[in-house]
């Protein structure tokens, strides 16, 4: 079977070299946290076709480049874009900017991950695709004066180029698939038609790897967000009737709120924490998620380029990662930002039960 190891972080080695590890191959174990819950980590490996875990000791390679050229070449464009994000801006921003373009959460350190998942935005930097449709959608909006086929383009494209940019992983090409299949949805409002492809998707994706359904949390998260998109937030617009003026504003609350609903029972019961700034603070944060990325994307590109042009091109991404990181840190600090809620499994189906029996009546309603 295939084994996880955890090794030393130095010597570094590449995608495609070969190894040998000294250390004791082990099966995985589940997971127990402080309050009780458990994480089926033995499953949740196997569905990534991962048997066993170790911890090496030693790491000696003893080859090259007998890795997929095409993975070779995209893992080496990746680590390359890193370091110059890493020569454009300072830390803790580009660790951020890592995070929304390339989703590196680990490299934020675990002091701003907590702050991040007080304040309830910590989806924006961990790649579980979970925050590739709000993304795309505003990236349409933002785009819409390239009028309807353009703005449609670009968030698809930015979508494909987030994909490339992580490796194309399989978990990352799942959420791809389904953010797309949600652009064209609410692109041409027939959300009804999408919504079948949506899930048509989504079962041939449970069809090729079953596993995944129960067990990895990214395609969980990401169907769900999808689907608070192509069902929930039609159903808000509907129902939300302030700054009816203020376009922007609005989709973005109704964004918002249209994937929390679908998301947060599934949040509590694998976290237990409910973030009661979250709303708030995604709206505050997420209309500057596409600039700040776009700009970060820029300035990366142009640093690869240009290296000595690093101060040049990364003082806008550094006002919007800041600012990004100020809201976080005092989002943060307020007194009961977060409370510990735990949700059961069957208290999770009963709330996806209310959901399915509201949105049946909504639809009746409309």
């Amino acid at each position: 079977g295939t084994v996880i190891a955890f090794a030393p972080r130095y010597p570094e080695f590449r995608y495609g070299d070969v190894v040998e590890l000294s250390g004791t191959l082990e099966f995985p174990e589940v997971l127990t946290e402080e309050d009780g819950r458990t994480f089926d980590y033995p499953s949740y490996l196997a569905a990534k076709g991962i048997s066993y875990t170790m911890f090496a000791r030693d790491v000696v390679g003893i080859g090259e480049a007998k890795g997929n050229p095409i993975k070779s070449t995209l893992f080496d464009i990746k680590k390359h874009f890193q370091n110059a994000l890493a020569e454009a801006l300072p830390e803790p921003q580009s660790a951020l900017l890592s995070g929304l373009l390339l989703g590196g959460k680990q490299s934020l350190g675990e002091d701003w991950l907590e702050r991040f998942r007080i304040a309830g935005i910590v989806h924006i930097v961990v790649l579980s695709g979970y925050n590739m449709t709000i993304v795309a959608e505003w990236m349409v909006v933002i785009f819409r004066f390239l009028g309807f086929f353009g703005s449609l383009f670009a968030g698809a494209f930015g979508i494909v180029l987030f994909a490339i940019m992580t490796g194309g992983g399989a978990t990352v090409v799942r959420a791809a698939i389904m953010a797309i299949l949600v652009l064209v949805a609410r692109a041409t409002g027939r959300t009804a038609e999408m919504g079948r492809a949506l899930l048509i998707a989504a079962a041939l994706m449970v069809f090729v790897e079953p596993r995944i359904l129960l067990f990895d949390p990214s395609f969980q998260l990401s169907f769900l967000a999808s689907l608070g998109l192509v069902f929930v937030a039609p159903a808000l617009e509907r129902r939300i009737m302030l700054w009816k003026g203020r376009r922007v504003l609005r989709e973005v609350i109704i964004s918002t709120l249209a994937t929390q609903i679908m998301v947060l029972p599934l949040l509590l019961y694998q976290t237990g924490m409910l973030s009661l700034v979250a709303l708030p603070t995604n709206i505050i944060v997420l209309p500057l998620i596409p600039v700040a990325m776009l700009a970060g994307f820029v300035a990366g590109l142009v640093v690869l380029i240009a290296p000595s042009l690093w101060f040049l091109v990364g003082i806008i991404p550094y006002i919007l990662l800041s600012y990004i990181l100020v809201v976080a840190e005092y989002a943060a600090r307020i007194p009961f930002a977060a409370v510990s809620v735990t949700l059961s499994l069957c208290g999770v189906a009963l709330a996806y039960l209310a959901i399915a029996v509201m949105l049946f009546r909504e639809a009746h309603r409309a």
